[in-house]
């Protein structure tokens, strides 16, 4: 119904003005007015206003398009507007001709009313001229507001193809230093056991796969993404094993099924603090652990040790921060507390609230 009415808005103006401009002389005629006089009345003035409408609105879309403040195009519409009031008077006059004719033919003596005097044909001329003017405003009324709103829209999807362009930028990758690294270790570790190379390889290669083919997508399976979690921090200490402990406090296992996430988010927040952990150089324990709290889901690290910040680091938590807020703008907080007794970072974002296309 919304559609019909936005395409047939002009049509459906037409019809209610006019129409509504030829029911006052029905109504006002009496009780001893013929019915089809009344008629008569009506589909002259309102095939009088329809058609002088119908030629002023191809004129102005021919000639004058939007309205600017110039005065040629100020004389071009009033010009109009003059000429269609006096267009409008003589098709009045004459489909009152024809409607008085054919009631005389049919017997009626009646005819519509069509006073030769000078003032009542002033009077109907102010009347279409007020009309048209009338019609004319909304006219460009509603002009003006349909280009507003396409323009509108256009900035809102400009806006958004700027926020994905901006969030594909963000978005987490396997950073090429520890790829390297982890190569290179590898490279070392195939001299001594061929088994386990292999193992860290094809755990490199998943999170490798997933940093790759989960870039277009917008939620992952939350499992999925604790898995390369799990594979990051394994890759991360693989060849001083003591030095990092980890350990895992997830939800149970429907609801840890049930949830999904933004890709790489959490991947990346585990590489942040991984990273000021392995800058200060002592052996830690990390408890990773998730909780689901009503609509929001909550992913904290702590660590024994205090962990050490660095340039790279703050670039990584810059780039983790302005990704949660073009996916959930304000609603989701990332904060870190630091102190002799150990450090931790806590992630909480809205459940399933990441814009779409983002």
């Amino acid at each position: 119904m919304l559609k019909f009415l936005k395409k047939n808005l002009f049509w459906i103006i037409q019809f209610v003005g006019w129409g509504a401009l030829g029911l006052i002389p029905v109504f006002s005629g009496g009780p001893n007015q013929h019915p089809l006089l009344a008629i008569s009345i009506f589909l002259a003035t309102l095939l009088s206003g329809l058609i002088t409408t119908s030629v002023l609105r191809w004129f102005l879309k021919r000639f004058v398009g939007m309205p600017e403040i110039r005065f040629r195009k100020i004389a071009m519409i009033f010009g109009a507007i003059m000429v269609s009031a006096v267009l409008w008077l003589l098709l009045l006059y004459i489909f009152g001709f024809i409607s008085g004719y054919i009631l005389q033919s049919l017997g009626l003596p009646e005819e519509p009313p069509s006073s030769k005097k000078l003032l009542a044909k002033l009077i109907l001329f102010a009347v279409g001229f007020v009309m048209i003017c009338v019609w004319t405003g909304l006219y460009f009324g509603i002009k003006i507001i349909r280009k507003y709103n396409a323009e509108r829209i256009e900035r809102l999807k400009l806006r958004e193809e700027v926020k994905k362009a901006q969030l594909n930028t963000l978005k987490g990758h396997i950073n090429v230093q520890f790829m390297i690294a982890t190569l290179k270790k590898l490279k070392k570790l195939m001299l001594i056991e061929i088994p386990e190379s292999r193992t860290l390889l094809t755990q490199l290669s998943e999170l490798l796969r997933y940093s790759l083919t989960k870039n277009s997508v917008d939620r992952v399976a939350l499992t999925d993404e604790i898995e390369m979690v799990e594979n990051y921090v394994r890759l991360s200490f693989f060849d001083h094993p003591e030095k990092l402990k980890a350990t895992y406090q997830l939800p149970e296992g429907s609801q840890l099924s049930s949830l999904d996430v933004p890709p790489m988010l959490i991947v990346t927040l585990t590489e942040l603090f991984i990273k000021q952990i392995a800058l200060s150089g002592s052996s830690s324990k990390i408890s990773f652990q998730i909780i689901v709290d009503d609509a929001d889901l909550k992913v904290f690290l702590t660590s024994n040790i205090k962990t050490v910040t660095s340039t790279k680091s703050d670039f990584l938590k810059q780039k983790l921060e302005q990704r949660l807020y073009l996916l959930f703008g304000n609603s989701a907080e990332l904060t870190e507390k630091h102190s002799e007794n150990g450090s931790s970072i806590r992630l909480t974002f809205p459940i399933g609230l990441a814009k779409s296309n983002l």
